[in-house]
């Protein structure tokens, strides 16, 4: 028993420090690798959680883009028509004025040309009664002489 006393102690002495130091060097890589695994772990969630937010601000960014480009689109298409209307109106205007001007002067012409055929009308009555009194004045004349 003193012999194995004397084992036990002299592996207390000698051996087991060894032993304990290698256990504890291991107890501890194992204790640092769970808590790098536990920050691994905590990291990646993180970076899930973000990647989470991030594609969430994408999707919202996304559909602010779009409408925005909706009512653009919507403002060019009313803008386009109000410059076609305004300019529908316009020709109308210049054509509505264009006939009036060639109304007008049609009638100025009309008026003129019957005016001118009055005129000629009249020169032409007066004429035939000049001539028929000239006529009847040549008669008279000539019944005298005769």
């Amino acid at each position: 028993m003193l012999t194995f006393f004397i084992f036990v102690v002299l592996m207390m002495k000698l051996v087991w420090p060894k032993i304990s130091n290698i256990l504890e060097a291991r107890r501890k890589r194992i204790a640092d690798g769970l808590a790098a695994a536990e920050q691994g772990r905590r990291e990646l969630e993180r970076a899930q959680y973000k990647i989470k937010e991030f594609l969430q601000d994408s999707k919202l960014q996304a559909a602010d883009i779009i409408e925005k480009a909706n009512l653009r689109a919507q403002h060019i298409e009313t803008d386009a028509k109000q410059k076609g209307l305004d300019l529908v109106t316009k020709m109308q205007q210049t054509a509505n004025d264009n006939i009036k001007r060639a109304t007008l002067k049609a009638k100025t012409e009309l008026k003129d040309q019957v005016a001118d055929l009055v005129v000629a009308s009249t020169a032409k009555l007066i004429q035939a009664n000049a001539d028929q009194i000239n006529t009847k004045s040549l008669v008279d004349n000539w019944a005298k002489e005769l």
